[in-house]
């Protein structure tokens, strides 16, 4: 099977259930939701190194349309996955081994072990979910609770996100 059909059938089922099962899943005190399980950047988060900078940035734009489609929220996933995908290219470099990354090698526990692995989950998480929560509020003023929304969903999404790659262990 490509690898190009298995990232697209590994990011359908990603986004899958993002909207059927964690789109459900919310922790309200006070009528406020304070915990959003937010688990489909791993969809970007897991593409090749070498993937085209213009398809990234299309690709997440879409992605992102759709989950605003299924959380009627207009533009806001589709801003933090472009906000993340931009970054993702930085954090790459920012991430690069001495010797470099190599042709084949993939941004996957198989290929960059764990601790590389966690530095850039938690790197494009907390990017991805600081815009996000900005996004909602739409103002600075609210900055605890932005950041209070980003670290409880990060101690959320970030062990789900491992245990989703331990169970599957892409290597592509």
């Amino acid at each position: 099977m490509s690898i190009y059909i298995q990232h697209i059938i590994r990011g359908f089922i990603i986004l899958l259930i993002q909207v059927s099962v964690f789109k459900n899943l919310s922790w309200e005190i006070n009528g406020f939701n304070y915990l959003v399980v937010l688990i489909y950047p791993l969809i970007f988060a897991l593409l090749p190194f070498q993937i085209n900078k213009l398809w990234l940035v299309i690709l997440s734009f879409l992605v992102g349309l759709a989950v605003d489609f299924f959380y009627d929220s207009p533009g806001v996933h589709a801003s933090a996955l472009l906000v993340m995908s931009y970054t993702r290219i930085l954090i790459i470099k920012w991430l690069e081994p001495r010797g470099g990354y190599t042709v084949h090698q993939n941004p996957t526990l198989y290929h960059q072990g764990f601790q590389w692995t966690m530095r850039y989950m938690l790197s494009l998480f907390t990017i991805h979910h600081l815009w996000y929560f900005s996004m909602l509020s739409f103002t600075l003023f609210y900055f605890d609770q932005i950041l209070l929304h980003t670290i409880l969903s990060l101690l959320v999404d970030i062990p789900l996100v491992f245990i989703l790659l331990f169970l599957f262990n892409p290597k592509y």
